[in-house]
């Protein structure tokens, strides 16, 4: 078998994060991310527990994504 271009990995660039949270500098590609992150994260708690490790999260889907990824639940 022959490999070709179409069978090699596309590289995507790693886009530039240009929106910094003055608060605690976690940078972001989007503005509206930033915006959301300063509304909802920054300063606040996690509301969601992994009951099966330390973990915590600030929204439901990641924790259901990480149970998933890492505990196989």
């Amino acid at each position: 078998m022959q490999i070709t271009n179409d069978m090699l990995p596309v590289y995507k660039p790693v886009p530039e994060r240009n929106y910094f949270c003055g608060q605690c500098g976690r940078g972001y590609t989007r503005n509206e991310n930033l915006l959301r992150h300063q509304r909802l994260e920054c300063g606040q708690s996690p509301t969601y527990f992994c009951d099966l490790c330390d973990k915590r999260f600030f929204r439901r889907y990641e924790l259901t994504k990480h149970k998933r990824l890492k505990h196989h639940v």
